[in-house]
């Protein structure tokens, strides 16, 4: 049975999988386990290891970001903790099997375009002149 006090430090140790770059092993240090036993831990309780947990939720960041923002590919890569564009690209194709860049273009062509559906209603507005235009006889 998993203590309460290993769960708390196992979610210390996911938590820090999201944010830090460190190895497992440093973070197995940090939470006071060794690696062996953080990764027979953190699989018992989670379901995948530390090491898949971390690659998942960097591509399902990656996945968010290519299809909500207008950042460029390389952008988002470094974002999420990658170095190497190229290894990146590769991981991301593999797991969702489309490339960044084709995801994206998906994305926006089946209408999940990255602009706030008010800031495209504001610039549809804008290109129909007289609802914003004033008139000379209006008062100021």
């Amino acid at each position: 049975m998993l203590k309460h006090h290993n769960l708390r430090r196992l979610c210390t140790a996911r938590d820090k999988l999201r944010t830090e770059d460190a190895s497992i092993t440093a973070i197995a240090s940090a939470i006071g386990m060794s690696r062996f036993h953080f990764i027979r831990l953190f699989k018992s309780v989670f379901g995948e290891t530390p090491h898949q947990y971390r690659v998942r939720y960097r591509m399902e960041a990656a996945r968010r970001q290519l299809v909500e923002s207008h950042q460029n590919v390389t952008d988002i890569c470094m974002a999420v903790g990658y170095v190497s564009p190229g290894s990146f690209s590769a991981h991301f194709s593999r797991r969702f099997g489309v490339s960044p860049a084709a995801l994206r273009e998906r994305a926006t062509r089946d209408g999940n375009d990255p602009t706030p559906h008010c800031i495209t209603l504001l610039n549809a507005a804008w290109t129909t002149e007289s609802q914003f235009s004033r008139s000379e006889t209006d008062p100021d």
